[in-house]
């Protein structure tokens, strides 16, 4: 009786030590990682070794170990290796500055439309500071192209929208019939008061009618940047200022010479 009772007990010992090699064989094979993985779902184990179900396990153990090692890379490739710059984008201002090296700078971020550069080596040089201010500003774009392209409500009549001024009598107001803008004789002349919410037109004056100006806007930071065909006067402009061919505006529909689209640049004309 004690003998047998003894040769059970060894079987038992030796299947033990069985399992253990088997259980532990992958994690020979795993990061540190998997290991703790390994330790924590050890439950998922059966309790017949060599089964289907202890396969399944194992592999398991094994993607979710080389995921997280994955992941691990591409962690420190971020953190070590930042993004590219965004190309830089040709934008003629008066008075612009490099952010780097404080020379004219005729090159702005394409991303954020702000930050002006005087080549891409400086781009370069600055890109680690500029990249996270760079995200903000893009994101702090996005929220003004929103709000100006949400329709404003229209104004109360009797009402300067420019200076909230109202009409007394025999003061007159300029009133756009489309979007309902009013502006007295104050705001008329006005670079900001006297634009109106019309995207492609001012008080029912289109703006492809116009030479470009940088206040050609919706009355709310938002540019005109369709094309133009400027009235003349009689002083007709040089030839190589106009497209080759005529077509239709994209504003107006009118077929006619159009201008470049270098020469619908705004800080072209000053």
């Amino acid at each position: 009786m004690g003998r047998s009772r003894t040769r059970r007990t060894r079987a038992s010992q030796r299947d033990s030590r069985a399992r253990a090699r088997i259980e532990l064989g992958p994690l020979k094979r795993q990061t540190p990682l998997g290991v703790v993985l390994n330790h924590h779902l050890s439950f998922l184990l059966p309790p017949s070794p060599g089964s289907l179900s202890a396969s399944i396990a194992n592999m398991f153990l094994l993607t979710m170990s080389t995921l997280a090692g994955a992941m691990a890379i591409i962690t420190l490739a971020a953190i070590l290796i930042p993004d590219p710059p965004h190309p830089l984008m040709q934008d003629r201002c008066s008075f612009a500055f490099c952010e780097v090296c404080m020379k004219e700078a005729p090159y702005t971020c394409s991303a954020c439309r702000t930050t002006r550069y005087c080549s891409p080596r400086c781009q370069s040089a600055d890109w680690r500071v500029h990249r996270q201010s760079c995200k903000i500003r893009q994101k702090l774009n996005e929220m003004n192209t929103r709000i100006a392209m949400t329709p404003p409500k229209r104004p109360p009549l009797g009402q300067c929208t420019g200076c909230n001024a109202k009409a007394s009598q025999g003061r007159r107001l300029a009133f756009c019939k489309d979007c309902g803008y009013q502006a007295c004789s104050s705001c008329e002349p006005h670079y900001s008061r006297g634009t109106c919410y019309c995207p492609n037109s001012n008080f029912g004056k289109k703006y492809c009618e116009m030479e470009p100006r940088w206040y050609h806007t919706n009355g709310r930071e938002r540019s005109y940047a369709g094309d133009r065909h400027p009235e003349t006067h009689g002083q007709p402009y040089p030839s190589e200022m106009y497209e080759p061919a005529r077509r239709a505006c994209d504003n107006c529909g009118l077929v006619t010479k159009l201008l470049k689209e270098e020469y619908r640049d705004p800080w072209v004309w000053h």
